[in-house]
């Protein structure tokens, strides 16, 4: 499973709630967490990890 980021500046200016789409810091810059878009992709696919974010869990 692949949670989607997206970085703050490419999203619309709206209220989100923080427990469903909660923001993280990752390389400088704000980046929104959307798991309503998560879904499978193959390991192929994907490209080299940019950083974990397990240290963030609650």
């Amino acid at each position: 499973m692949v949670v989607p980021l997206r970085s703050l500046k490419t999203f619309p200016q709206v209220k989100l709630s923080s427990r469903l789409t909660p923001i993280f810091t990752i390389n400088g810059e704000d980046c929104l967490l959307e798991p309503p878009k998560m879904g499978v992709v193959l390991q192929r696919v994907l490209k080299a990890p940019v950083t974990s974010l397990t240290q963030q869990r609650d």
